[in-house]
């Protein structure tokens, strides 16, 4: 099972400004999904949270 487990106190607040501020829908998106699976959501309920395919979720912690 894929999972974010552990960030870098800079890699958090980049990605938690990004969810928030970023101009681009896409980028808040992924931002969401890495910091939802930082918090232990799996990737099943993160594609149902984000309503997208788990495969999309998959190949988002991939890149």
């Amino acid at each position: 099972m894929k999972q974010v487990r552990a960030l870098l106190p800079h890699e958090f607040t980049t990605l938690e400004e990004a969810f928030k501020n970023h101009p681009k829908h896409r980028y808040r998106v992924r931002a969401h999904a890495i910091l939802s699976s930082y918090h232990g959501f799996t990737i099943k309920q993160i594609s149902q949270l984000l309503l997208v395919r788990s495969s999309t979720v998959s190949l988002w912690f991939d890149q």
